[in-house]
């Protein structure tokens, strides 16, 4: 599927980023400008998924910890005056995350002519989910800054549907979905890893991305301890303390650590060795009813068989192509027992059907000209 023309005016945009590394940012970035959009990036750090030089092109804000959102505010707003000038020369904002929604709406207070707000929201996290008084506060604060939005984005239909419109009172017109799918290069198509699932060795799975479901980890773990000449793990993206953190990826037995990725430059190489693509995920209720995960589109691209979360959109919209497992991370024991009966002739067999489907089911098309165009 083709991307639409950019823009003839690039539209001066400022991205205000929650955390440094995460490749679903950056192809968020890449294709902004790719349709017509000139960037300027500020962003948090935190302790882990730090790589030197990587992103490019993003000033750091300050150190923020994991987690933890009222010791963020001391960075935030310290980081105000800095983000305050650059809305002076900017045509939109857009702020990855409610909490930076705020910050961006409260740096606009008091300039002449406060940009466009675009918020993105990726998913809900769980303090908004809580029946008591800081639930309340939390999305009491969500539809303020959300409802003063030029335009709300957001990974699923159910996201949209689910929370921001029934929970949250949006109009459906403030909102857009862009899917959590794959970025052509601009040197041409995306081109599929090969694929050639062995009859030795261990099977490979690839687990890949915002590293935060713990389930995941622990089911894995036990995996390779229990089969260990069966199974390997290879692990890429970046982890998020304190549910996961760095140190156990880089430590435990039969896994690969090699930290944080680009996407979609180093997707063929990170796709290419592995038999069994993860992902399923279970680290918050909002995105185990709502989430589709940006593994499943990478798997749906590179022609990779793939486990998910029973339950799950994701789950459910690869059911009808029986490309893999559905497994429920909460009943361990059949779950590793499903995964032990893993024999070569399945990963073949679903590796067929997978490399029917047309490629462009997990490609962009023409969303980012879309935003470009609600807000210039």
């Amino acid at each position: 599927m083709t991307q639409g023309r950019p823009r003839a005016t690039p539209l001066p945009v400022v991205l205000l980023l929650p955390v440094l590394g995460d490749a679903r940012l950056m192809k968020r970035r890449a294709l902004l400008e790719r349709a017509g959009a000139s960037t300027v990036s500020l962003g948090f750090e935190r302790e882990t998924g730090v790589v030197e030089g990587w992103p490019p092109r993003v000033e750091r804000l300050g150190l923020v910890e994991e987690g933890r959102l009222l010791r963020r505010l001391g960075p935030y707003l310290r980081a105000l005056p800095r983000i305050r000038r650059e809305l002076r020369h900017a045509r939109a904002v857009m702020a990855f995350g409610s909490d930076l929604g705020l910050l961006a709406w409260l740096a606009g207070r008091g300039l002449p002519a406060p940009p466009p707000l675009v918020v993105e929201v990726a998913d809900v996290r769980e303090p908004l989910l809580r029946s008591g008084p800081s639930g309340w506060v939390l999305r009491w604060l969500e539809r303020f800054v959300l409802r003063r939005a030029r335009c709300v984005v957001t990974t699923s239909p159910e996201f949209a549907e689910s929370w921001f419109v029934e929970q949250q009172g949006l109009q459906p017109s403030q909102l857009m979905v862009i899917e959590n799918k794959l970025m052509q290069p601009l040197g041409g198509p995306l081109s599929p890893a090969p694929f050639t699932a062995r009859g030795e060795g261990r099977l490979r799975i690839g687990w890949h991305g915002l590293l935060r479901c713990r389930r995941s980890l622990e089911l894995l773990r036990e995996l390779v301890t229990r089969w260990p000449d069966r199974f390997e793990v290879h692990v890429r993206g970046v982890a998020c303390p304190p549910v996961i953190t760095e140190a156990e990826l880089e430590t435990t037995p039969g896994f690969r650590w090699e930290g944080p990725y680009r996407s979609p430059e180093d997707l063929a190489e990170l796709m290419e060795p592995i038999d069994l693509c993860w992902a399923a995920h279970l680290h918050g209720k909002s995105n185990a009813l709502w989430a589709r995960a940006t593994r499943g589109y990478e798997a749906l691209h590179f022609a990779r068989p793939v486990v998910l979360q029973e339950g799950t959109p994701d789950a459910r919209r690869f059911e009808e192509w029986d490309v893999g497992l559905r497994l429920d991370l909460r009943r361990r024991d059949d779950c590793l027992a499903r995964l032990g009966a893993l024999e070569p002739s399945m990963l073949r067999s679903w590796q067929r059907r997978m490399s029917v489907l047309p490629r462009f089911l997990g490609l962009h098309s023409s969303e980012h000209e879309e935003i470009l165009n609600r807000i210039g």
